[in-house]
């Protein structure tokens, strides 16, 4: 549980809570309460952004990234054999949704830019 801030400079989220490189996402965005991330996690996560990011201009996204990591990590060794499956699916599936939102909002930002700017170029043409 985290100590509630007393004054304006001691907020909870200026404090670093882990120095692992897997923690940078916490430090940044935790207010006491967020939990450490698992270094499991950390490297299956890394390795399907990796698989996002090859195939992230492609029309099926979502399967050729799932081939993708399957392919290329054939041996995914989790801890718990009864919930590796159900787990491991939900994990990796909603990350790559998650992903495909992220992209698509950060392309539709830059397409209205661009159309505004056509937009506004076709106004100074006389027709």
């Amino acid at each position: 549980m985290a100590r509630q801030a007393t004054g304006p400079n001691e907020h909870p989220s200026n404090k670093c809570y882990s120095s692992k490189p897997e923690a940078q996402f916490v430090n940044l965005k935790s207010r006491g309460g967020l939990t450490y991330p698992n270094d499991f996690i950390f490297g299956l996560l890394t390795a399907v952004e990796k698989s996002f990011v090859t195939h992230c201009e492609d029309n099926d996204v979502f399967l050729l990234t799932l081939d993708d990591f399957f392919n290329n990590n054939k041996l995914i060794n989790f801890p718990c054999i009864q919930h590796k499956t159900y787990i491991l699916t939900t994990v990796i599936s909603n990350f790559i949704i998650m992903r495909m939102r992220q992209y698509s909002l950060i392309t539709n930002k830059n397409t209205t830019k661009v159309n505004a700017k056509k937009k506004k170029l076709s106004k100074l043409v006389p027709t």
